[in-house]
């Protein structure tokens, strides 16, 4: 019999690959995949944030500086903190304050998908535990995307493995 092993980095690859592919998708939203786009989006650094809410959608610049002046942290480094600057007539902010156990930082994936046909976006994320720890890791994931359509709902679909 032969024995074949695989490099545990390849193994970890193919379960995060499957593993995004199995979270809730457009699919389960509508009949018609085709209907459906894939919105690029960048990663922006916002800190010194702390809130109990867990989604954020900011269309415009007054509710930009209302995230900071109502969730800015009272640590020292965060007094004259001030947010990224972002073209609110080009784009949309959405965030995310996720949390999940391990041992180490979860693997997190990101994706944001366009569904005309019911004027959705929706943001799924997946957090993937490493390890069975107990510690808590929080992951805060703030997005910059073309600008969100006034008539359109935003849906956060967040799955943890």
């Amino acid at each position: 019999m032969k024995k074949i092993f695989l490099p545990l980095c390849s193994a970890s690859s193919i379960v995060l690959l499957t593993s995004f592919n199995n979270c809730p998708d457009v699919t389960s939203h509508n009949n018609s995949s085709s209907d459906s786009t894939y919105i690029t989006f960048s990663e922006i650094k916002i800190e010194c944030i702390t809130s109990k809410d867990n989604n954020f959608i900011l269309k415009n610049e007054q509710e930009y500086q209302k995230l900071l002046t109502e969730n800015l942290s009272d640590h020292l480094k965060c007094q004259s903190y001030k947010l990224p600057s972002v073209d609110f007539n080009l784009n949309t902010v959405v965030g995310a304050i996720t949390s999940c156990g391990g041992c180490s930082e979860p693997e997190v994936l990101k994706k944001i998908i366009k569904i005309p046909v019911e004027k959705k976006y929706l943001i799924q994320i997946l957090m993937i535990q490493k390890g069975l720890c107990k510690i808590n890791f929080t992951h805060k994931s703030w997005l910059l995307l073309p600008k969100i359509e006034e008539d359109y709902s935003v849906e956060f679909i967040i799955n943890k493995k």
